[in-house]
């Protein structure tokens, strides 16, 4: 998750890092997983070499703005948070992480504010608008995509969720989840797929849009950077 807090105190643990710490990494994000790699890549550059965000919350979501304030409220918030806490947590556990879960400050980090907040302090390869961004910064390559079809087939029961969540966006683009605009970092490769936010990933059990092909999506981007030099 995005932490909520100064860039100098966050996870310490990425911050152990340093030159001798081996070859650089190929990070590639998806949804929260974009401003994550961003952030790893903003504390640790000398182990990053690119940055691939697939529709990353890059300037917030509506959908989350709409759940903020109902995840503030003292009980049902609470109970929400707790519910919400509780899968990651027996995650943590198992994986023997030890880090701590607070589903409320993620939920934030998507929100419009918290990724402006987030931005300021991890400005890099982020456009001023619905653009491009720099496609290299402090040597690190910073890569996007997305898709923009909330509803891509019938079969996919998650379809209809998204179609649903996809009316917070007000008629602009999306996946269902995050708004075009949003995704952008970077060298944007293409930004409107026929994929919702859950087929990007090859979900729900690989019921994508016809001709969508998401795997050789990711092959061809590991191409891309082997022919860039990384």
């Amino acid at each position: 998750m995005t932490p909520k807090c100064a860039a100098n105190s966050c996870s310490p643990r990425f911050r152990k890092s340093s030159p001798s710490a081996g070859p650089k990494r190929y990070l590639i994000g998806h949804s929260h997983g974009g401003p994550t790699i961003r952030y790893v890549a903003g504390v640790a550059p000398e182990l990053v070499a690119s940055v691939t965000s697939i529709a990353g919350v890059n300037r917030g979501s509506p959908v989350a703005d709409l759940i903020v304030p109902i995840s503030n409220q003292p009980v049902a918030g609470t109970v929400a948070a707790q519910t919400a806490d509780a899968l990651p947590r027996l995650i943590d556990l198992l994986s023997d992480g030890g880090y701590p879960q607070d589903s409320r400050a993620a939920l934030y980090s998507l929100s419009t504010e918290g990724s402006a907040d987030f931005n300021r302090r991890f400005p890099a390869a982020v456009p001023r608008d619905c653009g491009e961004g720099e496609p290299v910064v402090d040597g690190i390559r910073y890569y996007s995509w997305t898709g923009i079809y909330p509803i891509t087939t019938v079969v996919d029961p998650s379809d209809s969720l998204l179609a649903g969540t996809s009316v917070a966006f007000k008629g602009k683009l999306n996946d269902g989840l995050v708004g075009q605009c949003s995704s952008k970092l970077g060298d944007v490769i293409r930004d409107d797929y026929f994929q919702n936010h859950l087929d990007e990933v090859n979900q729900v059990a690989g019921l994508v849009g016809i001709g969508q092909d998401v795997p050789a999506l990711y092959r061809q981007q590991a191409n891309r950077l082997k022919n860039a030099g990384l």
